[in-house]
């Protein structure tokens, strides 16, 4: 019989990673995934990647983009290309930022990788304890905590759409630390990124620092390898795609200024100062679908500096893209 799992924050439950199947009704036993309704969780959007076309047009960046710059006296760098047409806008796409919460995308791609391959569950018990729970950001880890553990699954998901801190550490000592999902980027064919340290340590990477960076050009890719390509299969994908599409955090970044009509899978960061990002996949057209990455770096913004920066920049990205 299929037992649903929920997840929530201040009481509020919902499912979590669709429906879990227990074979044979043995109590501890293996699980399968059942998709959930394909248009419900992509809305048509092809889970096949599109090689990009030669030649194609790079677009000048939105207008945000330098009057950020201006304003804050920091640096932006953004990357997004039309996976159909090829077209693309580049800016400061080849430079290192700070990656702050948004590998947690990657993150959970790992893991869903190692479900894939036979080497977890997503119904895997994890311990949680009171030292988990330092003080930073982690609603769901301490909501869960005099439960005394929490599904794999759930975590994946309270890491992608509440940005758990306490979710992602725990997450990335089952996948062997900082160095483990290095190499998974490695193996994806992402040369650039790095993870070094853990939450909330990996925020703090200082000016020109190597240590816990991406470039816009990387991270897009890498995305776009996660979401559209086959570095998981159609049912980790998918639920990738779902966790992404319902990520909390994102009302003020890059789903704020998308045009009606369109919809966006991302996962957002900053460390409370300077640095702020914003990655995932963003259509209109189930056929034609955006890859986009968003950095910040220096200077002295505001959050209505960041606010308006990411919201011209999705506007500007869907516009001049679609």
């Amino acid at each position: 019989m299929a037992t649903p799992t929920a997840i929530g924050v201040r009481g509020k439950a919902r499912t979590v990673y669709g429906t879990i199947a227990r074979r044979n009704g043995a109590a501890g036993g293996g699980i399968t995934i059942i998709m959930l309704n394909r248009r419900a969780l992509l809305s048509g959007v092809s889970a096949t990647l599109v090689t990009r076309p030669a030649f194609a047009r790079s677009e000048a960046p939105p207008p945000g983009v330098a009057d950020y710059e201006t304003a804050s006296g920091g640096h932006v760098g953004l990357y997004a290309r039309n996976l159909t047409t090829g077209r693309a806008i580049a800016w400061r796409a080849d430079e290192r930022f700070v990656m702050c919460s948004t590998f947690k995308a990657s993150l959970a791609a790992c893991v869903l990788s190692r479900v894939d391959r036979g080497r977890a569950r997503l119904a895997d018990r994890i311990a949680l304890v009171p030292a988990d729970l330092q003080d930073w950001h982690a609603p769901v880890a301490r909501q869960n905590l005099a439960r005394g553990e929490m599904l794999l699954g759930e975590m994946c998901q309270a890491a992608v759409e509440h940005s758990d801190n306490s979710c992602a550490n725990i997450l990335l000592r089952q996948v062997g630390g900082p160095a483990a999902l290095t190499a998974y980027w490695r193996r994806l064919g992402d040369d650039v990124s790095r993870l070094d340290d853990i939450e909330p340590f990996l925020n703090r990477t200082p000016p020109g620092g190597l240590r816990n960076t991406t470039t816009p050009r990387a991270m897009a890719a890498t995305i776009g390898r996660l979401t559209r390509g086959p570095a998981l299969s159609p049912s980790s994908r998918a639920l990738l795609m779902l966790w992404l599409r319902q990520c909390r955090t994102s009302d003020a970044r890059l789903r704020a200024g998308l045009p009606h009509g369109w919809a966006i899978g991302n996962k957002t960061g900053n460390n409370g100062r300077d640095a702020a990002g914003d990655v995932g996949v963003l259509w209109r057209d189930p056929d034609t679908p955006i890859i986009i990455s968003v950095y910040t770096r220096g200077g002295s913004p505001t959050e209505a500096q960041f606010k308006s920066l990411f919201s011209e920049v999705a506007r500007g990205v869907a516009t001049t893209l679609a």
